[in-house]
C-alpha cells in the first residue's frame, strides 16, 4: 500500500496552497493534535482485515460449490456385471466390457 501510495504521489504534482490555506492548516494543526489521523480514511490494517476476511468467504464458498472430486460410485449389481463378464468371456479386455455396457445403456459409462 505504501509504495501505490508513493506511486500516485509521483504521477500527480502537489497542490499549491496559498497563505490562507496553510494558515488554516497551521491553526488546526496547534487546536488538534490528532487531526493527521482524521484525514486518513482507511488505515493499511484495516485493508489488510478485509482482503483476509474476502478470501475467506471465497474459500468457504468454493469448498461448499465445488463438484466432487473422483469417480462416481458403482452400484454393487453394475460390479458384478463387470466380474461375472470377465468371468465367462477371459479374452475380452476393458475396452470390450466397456463397448458391451455401453450398448446395454448403462449410464455409467
Amino acid at each position: 500500500m505504501r509504495q501505490q501510495i508513493d506511486a500516485l504521489k509521483e504521477r500527480r504534482p502537489q497542490p499549491r496552497f496559498k497563505a490562507p490555506d496553510k494558515l488554516f492548516w497551521m491553526l488546526l494543526s496547534r487546536l488538534w493534535p490528532g487531526w493527521k489521523r482524521a484525514l486518513v480514511l482507511v488505515q493499511p490494517e484495516t485493508v489488510v482485515r478485509w482482503h483476509r476476511a474476502g478470501f475467506k468467504l471465497y474459500w468457504t464458498w468454493l469448498s461448499r460449490h465445488r463438484k466432487r472430486a473422483g469417480r462416481r460410485c458403482v452400484s454393487r449389481e453394475l460390479c458384478e456385471l463387470i466380474f461375472r463378464m470377465m468371468a465367462e468371456n477371459r479374452t475380452w479386455g476393458a475396452p470390450r466390457i466397456h463397448g458391451e455396457l455401453k450398448m446395454l445403456g448403462n449410464p455409467f459409462c
